[in-house]
């Protein structure tokens, strides 16, 4: 069952930080993580946006398919935007152990790394600059 916005009891405990509850519907209730509220947000998406860190593990625990880790809701962001964002470094780094896209762009432009900036503005900047600077070169191995 869902509420009016779409959203089922495990995307309304991970929307409010509710990790016992999380949890529980993860582990006993077998919540259906593939699941989408009228914003195309997963649980995921809003234990990520509202950085309810615990909450974002706990989910990411029990994800196995690339293609949930990086769902897109309307605004094209996916999961690494909003930790990213919210400077959820370990949730960054699961989200990236299991195969989050990092050149994905969001209805802004924005990759996950320019969600990081604490503005728009900021993040033009940085891609701006970044879009001048070449690749770092490759280390030879046998040096």
């Amino acid at each position: 069952t869902v509420d009016l916005s779409g959203r089922s009891a495990l995307m309304v405990a991970a929307d409010k930080g509710h990790s016992g509850t999380v949890a529980i519907l993860l582990h006993r209730a077998k919540a259906d993580l593939t699941l989408l509220d009228d914003n195309r947000n997963t649980a995921l998406h809003l234990a990520c946006n509202k950085a309810h860190e615990m909450c974002a593990l706990l989910i990411l625990g029990e994800i196995h398919s690339p293609t949930l880790i990086n769902a897109t809701n309307n605004a094209l962001q996916m999961p690494l935007h909003l930790a990213a964002r919210n400077g959820l470094a370990t949730v960054v780094q699961a989200l990236l152990s299991r195969g989050a896209t990092v050149l994905a762009v969001d209805e802004e432009g924005h990759t996950p790394a320019l969600a990081c900036a604490p503005n728009k503005d900021v993040a033009d900047c940085l891609a701006l600059i970044l879009s001048t600077m070449k690749p770092f070169p490759q280390r030879d191995s046998s040096s």
